[in-house]
């Protein structure tokens, strides 16, 4: 049975707030339990060997993969996680319930402008997802793409300038202008912000 949305906060309460720096959050709780989803997610599929994402033929297609779930179970891609590996790292541009036993093709974006050859046969999941000005700026992208041509495509010129302009900001430049290295150069400063919040009993999300 669906849930709406209207009902779904409905069982939703705010826990006490938690700071850290410049950061607070606020835990959100739900008031019942929640029953275990009758999906896995991405990261865990990977892991235990029953989904993989490869390029989508031998000569590649930028924005496009080739997604295979090979478990009994669905699998769910979010939109805006990272992929690494292969002839260049993408993102995901939509979010994907793939179904079980089931190959198909999904579209991303290419988040390192200057690689095109492969270093894996398939792609690992990062542990981050992409950043919220380029994921706000990719995802009216892909709407207007699909709302004028049925295809979800990003305009994958103006994501790569986004990209280099972010990377002068923090600093972070990489030679093939990988996204990841975003994240890599400030590793230690987000790890410290994780180590700062725990996760709560019953907790569903969180605001900030």
């Amino acid at each position: 049975m669906m849930t709406s949305l209207k009902e779904e906060f409905q069982q939703l309460e705010i826990g006490e707030r938690c700071h850290f720096r410049n950061l607070t959050l606020f835990p959100l709780l739900r008031r019942t339990e929640l029953a275990e989803p009758d999906y896995v997610l991405l990261e865990d599929a990977i892991l235990h060997g029953v989904a993989r994402i490869a390029e989508l033929n031998g000569g590649g297609s930028v924005p496009e993969l080739r997604f295979e779930n090979a478990g009994e179970r669905p699998v769910l891609l979010l939109d805006g996680e990272e992929l690494i590996g292969a002839k260049q790292n993408r993102v995901l541009n939509l979010t994907i319930l793939a179904p079980a036993k089931h190959t198909l093709v999904i579209p991303v974006s290419c988040v390192e402008a200057g690689r095109w050859h492969m270093e894996t046969p398939e792609f690992k999941l990062a542990t981050h997802l992409m950043y919220s000005r380029a994921r706000a700026a990719r995802t009216a992208h892909v709407t207007e793409s699909m709302r004028t041509s049925g295809a979800c495509r990003s305009d994958q010129s103006a994501l790569w300038d986004e990209l280099a302009l972010k990377a002068v900001r923090v600093d972070a430049q990489s030679p093939t202008r990988a996204m990841s290295a975003i994240y890599e150069r400030h590793a230690l400063t987000v790890e410290e912000y994780a180590r700062a919040f725990s996760w709560q009993e019953r907790q569903a999300g969180v605001a900030l």
